[in-house]
């Protein structure tokens, strides 16, 4: 494993000096994921890494677009709320991002792009597969919440949604194991060649 910031000046020369230590001539597969939505310019770095990949190699890249979640009954709208919640907080990235993927990939050059899933739902998963699902959606947008109040102070709507938002979450993690509860997030996987 190597560290390294994809949007530091000098990553492509990191990314080399990794190679030779490990002598390793090109990638077979990179795997990008949810890394896009965090980027100023994610078509940047998906053009930086096409010359690492071998011929034939693939380029695996998975994010997030919340334009194609959907929760349902949600009479009272909270599920949308959460959703809205995660497009303003800065910490949570570009929320919007899958959908840019396809033109990114062939804007930098990469062929034989497939979109390999769009979306992710409860139906016919198990009791522990939901509750996976909502933690990893769920849960880390208290801690955003919190740190929004702190870097906008002045902003009182961050301090009324993290008050919301702890006194609905045990609500709508009850909610989100209902037999007849539907609920689907926009995580899209792409695959493309070199």
């Amino acid at each position: 494993f190597a560290e390294g910031d994809v949007e530091e000046e000098g990553f492509s020369d990191q990314i080399q000096q990794v190679m030779e230590d490990m002598e390793i001539e090109s990638f077979n597969v990179i795997n990008i994921s949810m890394l896009l939505l965090h980027l100023k310019s994610p078509y940047k770095l998906l053009k930086l890494l096409r010359p690492f990949l071998c011929r034939g190699g693939v380029m695996i890249v998975k994010d997030i677009d919340d334009g194609f979640n959907l929760a349902y009954p949600d009479e009272d709208g909270a599920f949308a709320r959460v959703v809205s919640i995660c497009s303003r907080n800065d910490t949570s990235g570009y929320r919007y991002s899958g959908r840019q993927i396809y033109t990114f990939l062939k804007r930098s050059g990469y062929k034989g792009i497939r979109l390999e899933n769009c979306g992710l739902t409860t139906v016919g998963i198990s009791y522990e597969e939901r509750e996976a699902l909502f933690v990893t959606y769920f849960s880390f947008i208290l801690e955003d919440l919190r740190l929004m109040v702190k870097r906008h102070p002045q902003d009182k709507s961050f301090e009324e949604d993290l008050d919301w938002y702890r006194g609905v979450y045990d609500d709508l993690e009850q909610r989100f194991q209902d037999d007849d509860f539907f609920f689907s997030l926009g995580f899209i996987l792409y695959t493309a060649e070199k």
